[in-house]
């Protein structure tokens, strides 16, 4: 598919299995990945669930204060994978 003579592949997306259900995920763009590097950690943490699995910053909140610590991080773990968010990545655009 091309948008404007580019060519893209969609955002990745995946169901993500948390405990008995699963969530689905679809990977951030570029736009989104730094402006969560611009908030406050628990903010951006929320923002980027929020994003990936289309609801509100206020329902991720919500279901990052209900969740175990380690559902919440494995959650965001897949975003950020989905997402190419790595450190090998972000290397490559210097601030």
């Amino acid at each position: 598919m091309a948008l404007m003579g580019l060519p893209f592949n969609p955002r990745p997306a995946e169901t993500v299995p948390i405990g008995e259900v699963g969530i689905e995920l679809r990977g951030l763009h570029l736009f989104q990945v730094r402006a969560l590097a611009e908030m406050d950690r628990d903010a951006s943490d929320a923002q980027a669930i929020a994003w990936a699995a289309g609801c509100t910053p206020e329902e991720a909140t919500e279901w990052i204060e209900r969740s175990s610590g380690g559902d919440a991080a494995q959650l965001l773990a897949a975003i950020m994978r989905l997402s190419g968010w790595t450190p090998e990545a972000g290397a490559r655009f210097p601030e």
